[in-house]
């Protein structure tokens, strides 16, 4: 027993300078005061410093395209680096329209097997990154840039055999998917502005309760 004590104590020690090496890691830039902001900002350095990591192991295991792993770092680190600081919504906007317009760069390079396999490995996962990092405004842009993008890839594609045929139903996904997740984004607005109300009436009642009280006490004394 006494030798397991010491051991626990090491194990609980790692544990907290893990946690506190990874809270630094996110940590927003000091002049960020809002919450929203702070989350926002911070949420981007989470996904970012995740992405990069990945990406750059990624490149040591021989990846068949070591470049478009090398832009996606890239993208991803300079995101990374801007979230911790003031300029992070630069940083959003860096890592979701770059990380967007990647996948159809890819198409006009004619480096992936097919329109739809570069639009199904980048723009999705893109969509799904910036519903929950841009605005409503500005994940809407991006959605209607890369539904006509889509549309518009059998005319830029330098792809020898490009699969024109399914172009309607891969840019069909690249908008449906938009409108969801931007349909999932006004929803949590509006619940959020309900919640408030409810936390405002609230507050206004336990207000009224609390003048009730002290005047009847006054009124008793």
């Amino acid at each position: 027993m006494l030798n397991l004590r010491p051991e626990n104590k090491q194990g609980n020690s790692f544990i907290q300078r893990a946690g506190q090496t990874w809270f630094k890691l996110i940590a927003p830039h000091p002049s960020i005061k809002a919450v929203g902001e702070y989350r926002r900002a911070q949420l981007l350095s989470i996904i970012t410093l995740i992405e990069s990591i990945s990406f750059f192991a990624t490149i040591f295991f021989n990846p068949k395209s070591v470049g478009a792993f090398l832009v996606l770092s890239i993208i991803t680190l300079t995101a990374y680096v801007l979230s911790r600081t003031k300029h992070y919504r630069i940083g959003i906007y860096i890592f979701t329209y770059a990380f967007t317009a990647f996948g159809f760069y890819r198409i006009y390079q004619g480096t992936p097997n097919s329109i739809a396999s570069s639009i199904d490995t980048t723009v999705h996962i893109a969509l799904v990154f910036s519903s929950v990092l841009l605005s409503q405004r500005g994940f809407l842009t991006l959605v209607l840039l890369a539904t006509i993008a889509s549309f518009a890839a059998p005319y830029y594609s330098n792809i020898p055999t490009p699969e024109i045929e399914n172009i309607f139903q891969t840019s069909g996904v690249v908008l449906v998917i938009g409108a969801v997740l931007y349909g999932i984004q006004i929803f949590r607005a509006n619940l959020d502005k309900e919640q408030l109300k409810e936390l405002t009436n609230t507050n206004r009642e336990l207000e009224d309760i609390t003048t009730n009280l002290e005047q009847r006490i006054g009124a008793r004394d």
